[in-house]
């Protein structure tokens, strides 16, 4: 079991990095949050890890800190919640907004999440809601979060659309969290487009 690592960082991908430890390259997956961009190329890098093992692969997943790992073993106790997707929850936003929606069942916060339809969002909120509290007042926490003003399928298209033009997951989460109180659920895709690319030059 890998508990931790410490390497250079030598190759960015969309939903991971590979730190080079000792000549061996390890392919970590790590939440990206819109204001926690990934760690510098060539920089020296120790994360805290899930070692995620089934018969037919082993994955690591990477954490800043203790509490961002213990809040990803939170959401990925609830039925419904793989790794995969814990991850891309914790992309969404710091441990403290999404502590903060669970405790407060923001239902449209939850449901604007990737991957989180309402059925999953209530289970998060019946099965975590006491056990979120600790995680609220952690750095970066603020009011109550705003949902995304944009549907779950809307913004999984915006974020198609711009992988599409080349810009990398750590840009997108950028961009999107930028412009998202000016997106507009009816308007078409072209034009949220134009929004968040305006705000990426």
């Amino acid at each position: 079991m890998i508990a931790t690592i410490q390497g250079t960082v030598s190759f960015h991908a969309d939903d991971h990095i590979i730190i080079n430890v000792g000549g061996i390259g390890y392919a970590v997956f790590i939440a990206c949050p819109p204001n926690s961009p990934f760690p510098p190329l060539n920089e020296s890098l120790f994360l805290h890890t899930y070692h995620h093992i089934r018969e037919d692969i082993q994955m690591l997943y990477g954490f800043k800190t203790i509490e961002e790992k213990q809040f990803f073993g939170l959401l990925t106790s609830v039925s419904g919640i793989g790794p995969k997707l814990g991850i891309k929850v914790l992309s969404q936003g710091s441990v403290a907004e999404i502590a903060s929606a669970i405790t407060q069942q923001n239902m449209p916060f939850l449901t604007s999440l990737p991957g989180i339809g309402k059925k999953v969002a209530e289970r998060i909120m019946v099965e975590l809601g006491d056990k979120c509290v600790e995680f609220c007042h952690s750095e970066g926490a603020t009011s109550t979060p705003a949902p995304l003003k944009v549907s779950p399928q809307g913004h999984d298209e915006l974020i198609l659309a711009m992988k599409s033009l080349g810009y990398s997951q750590a840009e997108i989460n950028t961009s999107i969290s930028n412009v998202k109180s000016q997106l507009d659920p009816n308007a078409p895709l072209e034009e949220n487009l134009k929004r968040v690319l305006a705000s990426s030059v």
